[in-house]
């Protein structure tokens, strides 16, 4: 229904929570994003809720459901998109709402639009495993480099707090998987955790 309706949203104000499709939106994108903030993958819900959230929609339509009880906001990447274009689709994700008041409407560059046609974070992105930070790529050229840390900060994605749990949570993950001898099971900040087995530590 959100398909049908979005072409006639056009220059419409955003409501927010009080449009029809907000949850349809929401929801579409937490099932799609499974259930991780679109740019520090810090996990929102967990894999039963995201399961409950795609059995909501009836018809096209999300029915008699209530947006889960966690600290998620719908936010647009390009924030001047928000008056001429606020339903967007393709400017739309589901974040931590720490996040979106570190974001603002600070200018955005899509080098880091996680869902756009190419975008390679092994490319783009170096992983510190002792800081739990994500730094340029040292082969990108200075302007990307520039370009990649400018949008780090933008995206809230190495924010103290945002560090602090992914620190805590890989190092836990790790730590039992060594005791164990089994490989880890990751549920959040799965690229940190991919580009930590891509260069282990010593």
């Amino acid at each position: 229904e959100y398909q049908v309706w979005f072409p006639t949203a056009t220059g419409q104000a955003y409501d927010s929570s009080k449009n029809p499709y907000y949850l349809d939106v929401l929801f579409e994108l937490l099932i799609r994003q499974d259930g991780l903030c679109a740019y520090t993958e810090w996990k929102l819900i967990d894999k039963s809720q995201v399961e409950a959230l795609s059995q909501s929609f009836v018809n096209g339509k999300v029915s008699k459901a209530q947006k889960p009880e966690t600290f998620v906001d719908l936010e647009h990447f390009d924030p001047t998109l928000k008056t001429s274009q606020p339903w967007n689709w393709d400017n739309l994700f589901a974040v931590w709402d720490g996040v979106n008041k570190i974001k603002g409407n600070k200018p955005v560059d899509p080098i880091l639009k996680p869902d756009s046609q190419g975008y390679d974070p092994y490319r783009l992105l170096e992983y510190n495993a002792e800081h739990h930070r994500f730094y340029p790529n040292q082969n990108l050229s200075d302007l990307e480099k520039s370009r990649v840390a400018r949008m780090l900060s933008v995206l809230g994605i190495n924010y103290g707090k945002v560090v602090q749990e992914r620190r805590d949570y890989l190092e836990e993950k790790l730590k039992k998987s060594e005791l164990d001898g089994l490989p880890p099971k990751i549920h959040q900040f799965p690229t940190a955790f991919a580009m930590i087995q891509r260069n282990p530590r010593p």
